[in-house]
């Protein structure tokens, strides 16, 4: 009898807690939400400051401007975009470099509940991609082929970042960790990239370097865009470097790239629509 009792215990409780107006701990979901196509991110929006990119989280909301869906994906499981893989896709079938995950990008403002903490946003984002995008997952470990950020045999010469950093247009040098300039290479070369330096806090990296390497290696997405949009001028600019596209400019300051293998979590995509469902 005792024994009979302790097994029906949780569904007890649960029963109790229902019949007193209480109900079951569920995932935190945004208030509302819109998902919406970006606008064209140009060089010379990137380059004025103006582009609505990256993430802005305050008390309220929570704004992601100009992610791919890739992108939005590795923000809501807490892994890099290169550790997103999958199949079964709604209308291309494969989730790989160069397809609509990577070249398409949304605008994403949710609004948060009363009290709820910034910590608790990725969860909110992982509902809104099942609940907008049908979106389908599993975590698997893969060994990939990666390259290692180091410092070569001449030691670090990296500027430390300043406190009183301001940016200007003609700033080639950007205060960043080793990690996120690891995550910004890793957009511009043919594998993912891993921050091995050992260095902690800020240095004044060459981001804008890395960041037009990774767009040049995009070109052939891009450049047909801003030729649609009347920028032909851009277009065939852009093309031209992505030519003579290097990482030299990009690794400074001793840094350089070693080909390594390293085995890690990867969120892999069972399904996800190319579209969301309607705000």
């Amino acid at each position: 009898m005792k024994e009979s009792l302790l097994r029906e215990a949780p569904a007890l409780l649960l029963a109790v807690a229902v019949t007193f107006g209480q109900t079951a701990p569920t995932e935190p979901t945004f208030e509302v939400a819109t998902v919406r196509p970006s606008a064209p991110v140009t060089p010379e929006l990137l380059m004025s400051g103006k582009a609505h990119m990256g993430k802005r989280i305050d008390k309220a909301y929570a704004d992601f401007g100009s992610y791919t869906l890739k992108d939005l994906i590795a923000e809501a499981y807490r892994v890099k975009p290169y550790q997103v893989t999958g199949a079964d896709l709604s209308h291309t079938g494969h989730f790989s470099h160069g397809t609509w995950t990577d070249n398409e990008h949304f605008d994403v403002l949710g609004k948060l509940p009363q009290g709820a903490s910034a910590d608790s946003v990725p969860e909110m984002l992982q509902a809104l991609l099942v609940d907008r995008f049908h979106l389908k997952s599993h975590r698997e470990s893969k060994e990939m082929s990666v390259y290692a950020l180091v410092i070569g045999k001449g030691g670090s010469k990296l500027p430390p970042a300043s406190d009183d950093y301001k940016w200007s247009p003609r700033e080639s040098l950007m205060p960043k960790t080793l990690e996120d300039y690891a995550g910004i290479l890793s957009g511009a070369v043919d594998r993912p990239v891993l921050d091995e330096t050992g260095l902690k806090g800020k240095y004044m990296l060459p981001v804008f370097a890395a960041t037009r390497a990774a767009m040049a290696r995009d070109q052939g997405v891009l450049a047909p865009e801003l030729a649609a949009n009347g920028r032909e001028d851009l277009a065939a600019t852009f093309a031209a470097e992505a030519t003579g596209a290097s990482l030299t400019p990009a690794l400074v300051g001793g840094l350089k790239l070693e080909p390594r293998k390293a085995k890690m979590t990867i969120v892999a995509i069972d399904h996800v629509d190319s579209a969301p469902t309607a705000n």
